[in-house]
């Protein structure tokens, strides 16, 4: 049996190699099977669509879109986020103490429901500070006592100037009494 010399040998590589190189090239292998997202579920995208007509500036659609959450999961954890949720709502749409009333009150409620959280912030911290706040809003006059506020102003200045006139009137009546009782005294003697 003869040995194959080196020289085939190279030649039969570069054979290969050339053969190789003409060849089209081999379709791209097939993507390893990738495990599909689990699908978002229904509440997950509502409480998404919530958050970001909130930090939109749409909390009245916000605010409606939480409490309908709040009302329809069945999941306990939605239904907080949703409920605190409603309540960071409500509270950035307070315009009144009436309305910031309101707004705390579901705060108080999500505030019971919350669990204690150790591995991240707590968002029952601010609650200290939206009491102060309720106490702020509670001390400021609301629309209609500053109207009413404005009516009583101009009535107190009203009364004032007829007060005045008045005084003027009762001082004016008694220089002309006291003229009149000189007159009178004159005409005595």
């Amino acid at each position: 049996m003869k040995r194959p010399s080196l020289l085939s040998l190279a030649l039969l590589g570069l054979l290969l190699a050339g053969c190789s190189l003409m060849r089209e090239p081999a379709p791209p292998a097939a993507p390893a099977e990738e495990t599909p997202a689990p699908a978002r579920s229904q509440g997950v995208q509502l409480y998404e669509d919530a958050a970001t007509a909130l930090l939109s500036g749409r909390h009245a659609t916000a605010s409606a879109w939480f409490a309908g959450l709040a009302q329809s999961t069945t999941d306990p954890l939605l239904r907080r986020k949703a409920r605190f949720g409603q309540a960071a709502a409500a509270l950035a749409a307070a315009r009144t103490p009436t309305q910031a009333s309101k707004a705390l009150e579901l705060w108080r409620a999500w505030q019971g429901e919350a669990p204690p959280l150790t591995d991240q912030e707590d968002p029952r911290l601010l609650g200290p500070a939206l009491m102060g706040l309720e106490t702020c809003l509670a001390s400021r006059p609301s629309p209609q006592a500053r109207a009413e506020q404005g009516e009583l102003q101009q009535r107190l200045v009203r009364l004032q100037e007829e007060n005045q006139r008045l005084k003027k009137q009762l001082a004016d009546l008694e220089a002309l009494h006291k003229e009149l009782s000189e007159r009178k005294n004159r005409l005595g003697k």
